[in-house]
């Protein structure tokens, strides 16, 4: 058994009798009380809020559409996740009237585009 999976094991086994953890990478994970019942305790988990370089409604599901003919190169690269290149492109082939065009002008390619399709729109 590898050294990585042993310590995961062990740590498991720790959390679930109740024991303190105190590791920073793992002391988010602790559960705070023993468990008052003979049952597994289920760690507490509070992953770090926000995430740097998304915006907050992406982080919910619930994305608000980039204007393609607005947004700095900036929020296209930060949002969009895509290469240099094709934001590039998305500024440079401004006005667009429906994001479509983006695959129609042959400003990105189709795959890229089904990538960020629900992440844009044209204004």
């Amino acid at each position: 058994m590898g050294t990585l999976v042993l310590a995961g094991f062990l740590l498991g086994e720790l959390l679930l009798a109740g024991l303190p953890v105190s590791s920073p990478a793992t002391a988010w994970a602790a559960t705070s009380q023993p468990p008052s019942s003979g049952k597994a305790a289920t760690p507490n988990f509070n992953p770090p809020s926000g995430n740097p370089g998304v915006s907050q409604n992406q982080t919910s599901g619930k994305a608000k559409p980039l204007n393609i003919n607005s947004a700095s190169v900036d929020q296209l690269r930060t949002q969009l996740k895509i290469k240099e290149t094709y934001v590039r492109s998305i500024v440079k082939g401004r006005p667009y009237s429906r994001t479509e065009e983006l695959v129609n002008r042959s400003i990105i390619p189709r795959a890229t585009y089904e990538k960020i399709k629900t992440l844009v729109m044209a204004k």
